[in-house]
């Protein structure tokens, strides 16, 4: 186990945190560009590689005229082991102008070597604990990149 002091682990939490609100509302303001700075070039869903990702959100977000998302028990954690990478896992309440969904999603937020956290893993999370299921092998190739 690795300690922090209490207010370096605050502020750590709050940085991380305002750039996950970022994330979510450029997400939300249906600007393709500002949402997918919070990918990183090497992301991967398990299904789909970055530039294809890419392509399919961008087509996606054509057909809408608007996104609402509301987040909750989001949980952050250092994963073990592994340096600058969060464990992020949320309910999300999904709701756009021709689709809705309520799901639970887990993301692996990497801090890249300009010092901005970026998401390299995203997908439904498994209801079974983190613990239990270990880094996805899509994310774990990722996590081992400097």
């Amino acid at each position: 186990m690795q300690w922090i002091p209490l207010q370096a682990l605050g502020e750590q939490r709050q940085t991380f945190l305002d750039q996950f609100d970022s994330w979510r509302r450029d997400w939300e303001s249906l600007d393709s560009a500002r949402y997918e700075r919070h990918y990183s070039k090497l992301f991967d869903s398990g299904e789909m590689d970055y530039t294809r990702w890419v392509n399919h959100k961008r087509r996606v977000a054509k057909k809408k005229t608007f996104i609402e998302l509301d987040l909750s028990d989001v949980s952050v954690f250092a994963y073990p082991g592994e340096k600058d990478l969060l464990v992020v896992t949320f309910n999300q309440d999904y709701r756009s102008s021709n689709f809705d969904q309520y799901s639970r999603k887990r993301q692996y937020w990497r801090k890249e070597t300009d010092g901005d956290w970026k998401i390299v893993y995203e997908n439904r999370a498994k209801y079974l604990p983190i613990h239990y299921r270990g880094i996805p092998s899509s994310a774990r190739r990722i996590a081992s990149v400097e």
